[in-house]
């Protein structure tokens, strides 16, 4: 028999600042018609921002949930399979408040874009990708993936060959472009493209219309009595 599919999402709760996990261990004959709740995490009311937050199971079985703050990037440690979470804590991760990404790669090390160095708050510039082999306990590497002021929000996947893809946006209210950039993990790990695969700033789209203010209707014009 197949083992089951465990399917997880994250839903956030205003009223009492916390994320929200559902359980993460539904049979596949469900297929996500419930999503009963697991558990949660206290995301304090003074360090709360955007609710953009994500988790990666590390490999001893624990969930590291990583949350967008106003100091930067909170995480909280489940090891109980999503039950129960300590309240958020600072990372040790410096970084605007902005949105990041991380996720496992094939390779099982695990992928963190962010804007600047690990150890430094920047501006929403310096797109830059890291490498951890330990959890995320440290990070190296940095392949910069767009240096310029107002990129932001970074989103990827890997495919089977190994090609990572990020996405993201530039200037959203003036230039609204949505860029892609495309390398390897020995990319990331160098610090430059060593692979020849690395592809940065394709146009994916660019925003167009919207921003034309409308014309105030012309009255009619009078007609003459008669």
């Amino acid at each position: 028999m197949n083992a089951p599919t465990r399917l997880v999402i994250q839903t956030e709760r205003e009223k009492h600042h916390e994320h929200n996990l559902p359980h993460p261990h539904r049979p596949a004959t469900d297929a996500g018609d419930t999503w009963p709740l697991r558990g949660s995490c206290n995301v304090p009311k003074d360090a709360r921002e955007a609710d953009e937050h994500m988790f990666v199971e590390r490999a001893d079985g624990a969930l590291w949930l990583l949350v967008r703050t106003r100091y930067g990037i909170g995480e909280s440690v489940s090891t109980d399979r999503g039950k129960t979470w300590p309240d958020l804590t600072p990372s040790g991760i410096e970084h605007p408040t902005s949105r990041f990404f991380v996720r496992r790669l094939v390779s099982g090390n695990l992928l963190l874009v962010k804007h600047g160095p690990i150890d430094t708050r920047t501006s929403r510039s310096r797109l830059t990708s890291y490498l951890s082999k330990d959890d995320g306990k440290t990070w190296s590497g940095g392949l910069l993936i767009d240096e310029r002021l107002g990129v932001a929000y970074p989103d990827g996947d890997q495919s089977p060959d190994g090609l990572i893809r990020v996405i993201y946006d530039y200037n959203r209210r003036t230039d609204r472009n949505i860029l892609m950039a495309a390398f390897r993990e020995e990319d990331v790990a160098a610090g430059k493209d060593v692979s020849g695969s690395v592809s940065l700033r394709q146009l994916v789209s660019r925003g167009t219309g919207g921003q034309e203010k409308p014309k105030p209707s012309k009255a009619p014009a009078s007609r003459p009595d008669g």
